[in-house]
């Protein structure tokens, strides 16, 4: 390690002897060593502050993400968190249709056991739930809870059988959408034991070969009522529960980031005093003998 000299030079009273010195010698090299400890140290924890700002304009930036990017997020004004609202529900309804048919589907004995249309019934709703999700991301910035066969479905054409398999790999464990509803809305409780039942004509149940006319009701704006009925009127209108969960996590997750900066202030300036208080030291040390030779 070189230290830093004065520019006048030092004249030295005793000169080094490798002897009489050896102690002060080696108690200089171990202060080097802990001040070279204790800089990178510092180092990695200005670095870890750099990214917990950046995670922390991530989470900032999440409540609206299109003027970050610099969009123009509403043409054609402010967004109205009632309309939000009924969005949320209609979604969260739909996903929680799928999720009982096809947790009912997975549950029967036999595949044989299907009902015939059940591919087709099962695509009018997955279609429907893909329409209203731009909806959702555009006006509220954020993605609502989804079932678990969604991302399978939205991969591609599928042929029935095809789909079938691959449906059938899902652990009905994965399906977990109809749990987040009493987390959303306290006072909800189920119809009955079996958590989804209260659905509004269950074509997965009765056989579904008319669903079609059913399907187009609720895509003409029927689903708004069913959702309604389902979630027994006490889904808020004046602002989501997703939403409202969504920003509460939010929030708690920038606290946790600023408490997280706050300590890295602290110990950073901890480390910065006692890297000041051994290169002092240090320096003190250096100019007691003359070390030239041996460093």
């Amino acid at each position: 390690m070189k230290l830093r000299r004065r520019y006048q030079k030092l004249q030295y009273e005793y000169p080094y002897n490798e002897d009489l010195d050896e102690h002060l010698v080696t108690a200089m090299r171990r202060m080097a060593e802990k001040l070279a400890y204790l800089a990178k140290r510092r180092i990695d924890l200005i670095d870890e502050a750099q990214k917990t700002l950046q995670e922390l304009d991530v989470l900032e930036a999440m409540q609206d993400p299109y003027v970050v990017l610099g969009f123009n997020r509403h043409i054609s004004g402010p967004p109205n968190p009632a309309r939000q609202s009924i969005i949320d529900m209609s979604i969260l309804y739909l996903g929680c249709r799928i999720e009982g048919a096809a947790v009912h589907l997975l549950t029967l004995p036999r595949t044989e056991d299907w009902p015939r249309a059940w591919f087709i019934n099962l695509s009018l709703d997955m279609r429907h739930l893909t329409y209203l999700l731009p909806s959702a991301v555009s006006q509220m910035s954020h993605s609502p809870p989804l079932p678990a066969c969604f991302d399978l479905y939205s991969r591609g054409n599928w042929a029935e059988a095809a789909f079938q398999n691959e449906l059938r790999r899902i652990p009905i464990a994965a399906f977990k959408m109809v749990d987040n509803v009493p987390k959303l809305v306290p006072e909800w409780t189920p119809e009955s034991h079996n958590k989804y039942d209260g659905f509004s004509t269950p074509w997965w149940l009765d056989g579904g070969m008319d669903y079609q006319s059913t399907s187009d009701g609720l895509r003409s704006g029927g689903l708004t009522a069913v959702a309604r009925a389902y979630f027994k009127n006490l889904w808020p209108t004046d602002r989501s529960p997703i939403a409202v969960a969504r920003d509460s996590i939010r929030e708690q997750n920038i606290a946790v980031q600023i408490e997280r900066l706050k300590q890295l202030e602290i110990t950073v300036e901890r480390l910065t005093r006692q890297i000041n208080h051994i290169f002092s030291r240090l320096i003190a040390l250096a100019d007691t003998i003359d070390i030239s030779g041996i460093i």
